[in-house]
């Protein structure tokens, strides 16, 4: 897709041989998703994955992706990263209701997506919260 000088690109990741992180188990996102800004140089790469959310909640072996997503959210602000204008980060999305994921009960969804990298996949709106 390219509209109005963004360039969006989705990739399906493979299981067990695409990109991955090894911080506390193998975690391999169903899905990459590339967006590249013409007139800024400005790149970000978003790491998703659909998953439910019913059985394990905020815990393990959740807990574990949660933690990638946030850490790929602090190596953005590395120089490394900043200099080259490229923003790395990802979510959770997950159709399980907020009040049937354990450890979700007292939270919002603004919550989750802030602190966990977790959004409801529900609608059309969680395209653009993502993407935004």
């Amino acid at each position: 897709m390219n509209r109005a000088g963004t360039t969006l690109y989705l990739l399906r990741n493979p299981a067990h041989r695409g990109v991955g992180f090894f911080q506390r188990s193998s975690f391999f996102p169903d899905f990459i998703v590339w967006l590249h800004d013409e007139a800024t140089g400005h790149t970000r790469i978003l790491f998703v994955e659909p998953h439910g959310m019913h059985h394990h909640g905020l815990g393990y072996p959740n807990r574990s992706k949660i933690e990638a997503l946030k850490k790929l959210d602090e190596m953005s602000g590395e120089p490394a990263f900043r200099d080259r204008r490229i923003e790395m980060g990802g979510y959770i999305l997950t159709s399980t209701r907020r009040e049937e994921i354990p450890g979700a009960e007292e939270l919002t969804w603004e919550d989750l997506a802030a602190e966990y990298r977790v959004i409801h996949q529900a609608g059309d709106e969680y395209i653009g919260r993502m993407l935004g």
